[in-house]
């Protein structure tokens, strides 16, 4: 009777087959969301994946979670308003023998993406706010801190916002991890003796580095008293999340982190060497772009490349800023200004197309405003067009949604007459769609915009 209960047992265990017990995203998604397949059983993994497929099709890259749970990364943002259909063939073996019995279908639709920024809240104390790009008059507070919130940066897939804030006991500054839609707050980084500040998300939605600044320690260098600020990485997959130096030599300082978009290298400004550092993981290689500028730049789309602003001297001493484009695989500069030009080149940025660049241009000729424009540069012949021009206003901030069809931008009005800024106006958020020019006030007193996809 024995052998035959056995018996019984596995031969009901094969017909049940491998069972798919959640799959993501349902209904809603965002712009960066993952597909995310989770089994009652660890799987053949080269078996599994090949079964998954997009309609329309998606090109992107797979890893897992653990022996049970498949991700799919899409290696280009997910089309705001398309409905995609997620099919999972049966067949896919476990590696216990069974198989998947039958095929398994979803279907999401991705939701147009939203802005959140920085603006006073109640007693007049920055906190983040999140509004519908066509529908500005339901902004709504997301964070609710006594102290106020410094910086933040939104996760790839739009559900976490990273913020700094500082702690009401110590004053220090830390990082703090927001989940957008149940708004739960919990804190992700103790910092007693340091400032952690300016969080950026790696693509994969992993990983968070981060500026970690001590106190009571400085550095003569020979560009004079050098405040120590080095990059510190924190694990989200760790529970709890672990906090750890991106480097173990402590004599390489960094502020200002930035991933490439796909993760393969962080950039970060060195203020000991002058110099924007990276770093590629993939290869273990280290490296150093000398730059007066002390800005970190922007990776191209593909993240081969790196977008800088810098730094000259023109006759009486007059400073001047223009652009550099450094090629990270062939280590070649590109100056994308002609010297003694008629302009500053300033804060810039890719388009999502990769083909061209958005840039913050200020000209010193009959074309003098007060402040930064918006211009198209196109990176084959450098030629530049207007985008954007307003008198009325000067430009700070700016970046494109995923589809790049419109840009988000935080602007300070100008008295154009006189054209000097009047101190005791604040800065503004401002949506531009080129293709129908419409040009939309998102709200006042306000900055640090950024999308949620």
């Amino acid at each position: 009777m024995l052998i035959i209960a056995i018996t019984l047992t596995a031969f009901s265990d094969d017909r049940v087959g491998v069972a798919i017990v959640a799959a993501s995203p349902q209904d809603v998604a965002t712009a960066g969301s993952h597909i995310r397949i989770q089994f009652n059983a660890p799987m053949n993994r080269d078996n599994t994946t090949v079964r998954l497929r997009l309609e329309p099709a998606v090109p992107g890259t797979f890893f897992w979670e653990d022996d049970a749970t498949m991700l799919f990364d899409p290696a280009t943002s997910l089309q705001p308003g398309q409905d995609y259909h997620v099919i999972f063939e049966a067949g896919a073996d476990s590696m216990n023998g069974r198989k998947v019995l039958r095929d398994y279908n979803f279907t999401f639709t991705v939701r147009q993406p939203r802005i959140v920024y920085i603006a006073p809240g109640a007693n007049d104390i920055d906190n983040i706010w999140l509004t519908d790009a066509i529908n500005p008059a339901e902004a709504r507070q997301l964070t609710h801190s006594e102290t106020g919130v410094i910086d933040f940066d939104v996760s790839p897939d739009g559900s976490q916002i990273a913020y700094t804030e500082r702690s009401a006991d110590t004053l220090r500054a830390t990082i703090m991890l927001l989940d957008v839609e149940s708004g739960t707050v919990r804190q992700l980084v103790n910092c007693p003796d340091s400032d952690c500040q300016r969080p950026a998300w790696r693509p994969d939605g992993r990983t968070i580095a981060y500026e970690r600044v001590g106190f009571n320690e400085a550095r003569n260098e020979e560009n004079g008293l050098v405040e120590v600020s080095r990059v510190w990485m924190i694990d989200l997959t760790e529970s709890p999340p672990v906090t750890f130096p991106l480097f173990a030599n402590a004599d390489i300082l960094g502020r200002a982190p930035r991933w490439s978009p796909d993760g393969r290298r962080i950039a970060m400004f060195d203020s000991g060497r002058s110099a924007i550092v990276l770093y590629d993981f993939a290869v273990d290689d280290f490296g150093a772009v000398p730059s007066r500028n002390a800005v970190t730049g922007v990776f191209s789309p593909d993240g081969d490349k790196l977008l800088f602003p810098e730094s000259a001297f023109q006759g009486s001493n007059q400073a001047s800023s223009f652009l550099q484009l450094a090629d990270l695989e062939s280590r070649q500069f590109l100056r994308l200004s002609e010297d003694n030009a008629p302009y500053n080149d300033g804060f810039s940025v890719w388009h999502p197309d990769g083909e061209t660049l958005t840039v913050a241009r200020q000209y010193r000729d009959e074309r003098w405003t007060a402040g930064y424009q918006l211009y198209t540069m196109r990176i084959d012949d450098l030629t530049a067009e207007p985008l954007l021009i307003d008198p009325n206003y000067a430009l700070g901030f700016f970046a494109w949604d995923p589809s790049g069809e419109t840009i988000v931008m935080q602007r300070v009005p100008v008295a154009a007459q006189s054209g000097t800024f009047n101190r005791q106006i604040s800065p503004e958020v401002w949506t531009f769609h080129p293709q129908s020019g419409t040009l939309r006030q998102l709200a006042t007193n306000a900055f640090h915009p950024r999308w949620l996809p």
